[in-house]
């Protein structure tokens, strides 16, 4: 699978409607499968922990949605003015947007997952600042063995240890994609860095 299909499928979702515009996702995903379907490449089905994390994605982001709603209607007996007003529903619409994207993305690496079955990952680990260099070595050494020790050594596979930086590259399925997800305490962040086709 080529970088640009990847990133079509790594790209920040719009929120769908049945019956409008096509969003440039759902684009994106059309022609996808009609390169799929010009090369053979059938969908796979999505498995029952598959199911799960994306049901877990969904119920995620509703929590969060939810959130912010209550902390929006909090602020509502404050409000003075329209002008007020108007600022507060625009933030909550922005909120509620970025919220879709971030839950329809984390979909969507999950299926893409599925499709091409494994992918290259780069891991951002939660280290704490220090000047000293061996310090620092030592921590992100500890931070990179906590994090394998954790994930289903079936489903991931190190590509990269890095030294000197906080982060760690792995070749993981959506399994491992999930587990990573779990481990707030030591992961910052997971970012795609492309697809590696099955054998």
């Amino acid at each position: 699978m080529g970088k640009d299909k990847w990133a079509a499928v790594s790209a920040k979702l719009s929120t769908m409607s049945g019956d409008g515009p096509k969003s440039a996702y759902e684009l994106a995903m059309e022609r996808l499968r009609q390169k799929d379907k010009e090369a053979s490449v059938d969908d796979r089905p999505l498995t029952d922990e598959q199911k799960a994390a994306i049901a877990d994605a969904r119920q995620f982001y509703t929590a969060k949605v939810a959130e912010r709603e209550i902390l929006h209607q909090a602020a509502l007996p404050g409000v003075r003015t329209h002008e007020e007003l108007d600022r507060l529903n625009e933030e909550l619409r922005r909120d509620r947007e970025r919220l879709a994207t971030d839950r329809d993305r984390k979909i969507a690496e999950i299926r893409a997952l599925v499709r091409v079955g494994r992918a290259r990952v780069l891991v951002t680990l939660q280290v704490a600042e220090t000047g000293d260099p061996a310090q620092r070595a030592d921590a992100i050494g500890r931070a990179q063995d906590a994090v394998l020790a954790r994930l289903p050594s079936t489903h991931a596979s190190v590509v990269r240890r890095y030294e000197s930086i906080p982060l760690l590259a792995l070749e993981i399925d959506a399994t491992a994609l999930r587990a990573l997800e779990t481990m707030t305490d030591l992961v910052a962040g997971v970012k795609l860095d492309r697809a590696v086709k099955p054998q």
